[in-house]
């Protein structure tokens, strides 16, 4: 599960997309959201400017067999469906543009708190008790902790702003850059909150 998280963070902190034909740097941002909002990374992946192995390589780190990554997976693919955004400002000098976008999207953090507190618990049980504590044993009980406390924890949004510096090359709006914020947005504030996450689980190691 550590592998697709680092997957997902990786490919969103390196983000270089070209647009398809975009008259104005707004459709280049428009498209973007549509295929983030699908968790399509291979349609992301296509628009790209840099469309090379690296990519590639990530993508297949997503195509996962493994049904508790999967689940992860799929609970992120269904929080980027109800991402919103709204274009606030667009500051256009000739072939350079910002674009400042403002993005409402669920808050993992109440949810990872809760599964943390109940991971907590339970692992040092098991490491007095001589369990040994793999990776997959662990995998499987967060899992099963995050199954439990979805049933419980109240869903929330937080809203974070997101800039976006475009260019203009052949006629097209293209991403240049983006700021970090980009992957909170996309992975349910998974990056902030998840350093919390990973910080307490790394206390237990």
């Amino acid at each position: 599960m550590k592998k697709i998280i680092l997957a997902l963070t990786t490919f969103l902190l390196a983000i270089s997309l070209t647009a398809c034909s975009s008259a104005k740097p707004e459709d280049t941002i428009d498209s973007f959201f549509n295929s983030a909002k699908k968790f399509d990374f291979e349609g992301m992946n296509k628009v790209m400017e840099n469309n090379d192995e690296k990519y590639k390589d990530i993508l297949k780190e997503l195509d996962t067999k493994d049904p508790n990554a999967q689940y992860v997976l799929d609970y992120l693919k269904q929080n980027a469906s109800k991402i919103t955004y709204t274009i606030k400002d667009s500051e256009v000098k000739g072939d350079k543009a910002t674009i400042k976008v403002e993005c409402k999207f669920i808050d993992s953090t109440p949810l990872l708190q809760e599964i943390v507190a109940e991971a907590f618990t339970k692992m040092i049980g098991m490491s007095f008790s001589g369990q040994e504590l793999t990776d997959e044993k662990t995998t499987e009980m967060l899992v099963s902790i995050m199954k439990e406390k979805q049933k419980s924890v109240k869903e929330t949004y937080v809203t974070k702003n997101v800039e976006f510096e475009c260019s203009k090359k052949d006629n097209k709006w293209i991403i240049s850059s983006v700021n970090d914020a980009v992957a909170d947005v996309l992975l349910s504030n998974l990056v902030t909150a998840g350093q919390e996450f990973s910080n307490s689980m790394n206390t237990l190691e």
